[in-house]
């Protein structure tokens, strides 16, 4: 994920997230993200999985098309949500694996995750 997307900050792109409203498509500038946290849209931060938010895509936007998909997560589903940030931790850490662990407990010292 993060080299893809690294590698095409300053294109336009398409995202699809859910929320608790539902499915939002937004197309924009991809300006930056922080690995595992957010993306940052236009002038808008867009959780990568958080508890009420989710990305399920982040693919190119071209006059040709040709969609190529820089990001996919299948767990981001319409009923997407967690009841607890504890829940959307633990998903969060199932879904990326150990070197979100990694990233977490550098910016979490006090409260690491185990793995």
């Amino acid at each position: 994920m993060v080299d893809l997307l690294e590698k095409h900050i300053g294109e336009i792109v398409e995202v699809i997230y859910y929320d608790e409203k539902g499915i939002h498509t937004i197309t924009g500038i991809l300006k930056s993200f922080d690995r595992y946290n957010y993306v940052h849209l236009n002038n808008i931060l867009i959780p990568i999985m958080n508890m009420y938010t989710g990305i399920r895509q982040i693919s190119s936007v071209n006059e040709f098309n040709d969609v190529k998909i820089y990001y996919l997560n299948d767990v981001i589903k319409d009923n997407y949500g967690y009841k607890t940030p504890e829940e959307a931790l633990k998903e969060k850490t199932k879904t990326f694996g150990s070197d979100f662990v990694k990233v977490y407990n550098l910016k979490h010292p006090n409260k690491p995750i185990k793995f």
